[in-house]
Order: C-alpha cells, then structure tokens, then sequence
C-alpha cells in the first residue's frame, strides 16, 4: 500500500490558511489544516506529515513552542516545520521557544512558489524514505 504525503498547514486567518491551500491544490498532496497549535499537535498525534507550515503568531502556543512539542515525539525530530512571519530577528528574539536556526523562517506574506517549492521537496523525500522501507 502505497503511502500519500500529508501536508499540515497551521494559521488561525482562515482566509490566509484557504490561500495557502490554494497554492499548494496543483501539488496534488493532501493538506489538512488547523487554526492553532494546540490543534496542530493533536493532528501530529493522529497521523504522519510530511511538513508543516506553520504561522508564528497563533492563539495559545506560538509557532515556536508548538514546533518544538511536535519535535519532541521521537518520529517527528527530522519533520521540516517552517514558520511563516511578518517579524524580523530583532521582533522573535523576546518570543517563547525562540532559538535561532531550530526552525526554518519563511517572511509573510509567503510567496506561493516558494512554498510550493519547499513543500514539494519534502513531500517527495517523505515518499522516497516510504518506498524504502517497504
């Protein structure tokens, strides 16, 4: 049985969330959606992703504390999780699990052909690492 690569997108704008889905429809990969980083945890709980994009500034836990939860789980250390800001070095340095270089930052707006880039990569590594483990 041949494993599809899920993508989870994380942003509490419901409309910047459908966009981002939008760009990534021509992709052809699953994408499942939360609107906080708690629901984002209880998803990585339920299933496999092959990357998350995930916004900064959400209700609850921010981008960084939730990134780091989900690596704690031990299937999840290596997962890409890419955090989309508007904030510059400077802004994240006072935020709650910040540490530089622990996630990947892309700048919002986030362009879809850079995410479409980004995610594919790591969709296609996922399902290269599935087929061989089979």
């Amino acid at each position: 049985m041949r494993m599809n690569a899920a993508v989870l997108l994380v942003d509490d704008n419901r409309p910047y969330l459908e966009a981002l889905r939008d760009a990534l429809e021509p992709l052809g990969f699953e994408v499942v959606t939360a609107a906080s980083g708690e629901e984002a945890l209880r998803l990585v709980l339920e299933r496999d992703f092959a990357i998350i994009v995930m916004d900064l500034l959400l209700p609850g836990l921010n981008g960084f504390e939730a990134g780091t939860l989900i690596r704690r789980r031990e299937r999840c250390r290596g997962l890409p999780i890419l955090i989309a800001t508007g904030l510059d070095e400077e802004g994240l340095k006072g935020l709650a699990g910040y540490r530089p270089g622990a996630f990947e930052l892309l700048t919002k707006p986030v362009r879809p052909e850079r995410l479409r880039v980004k995610v594919a990569a790591a969709c296609a590594a996922r399902l290269s690492d599935d087929a061989l483990n089979r």
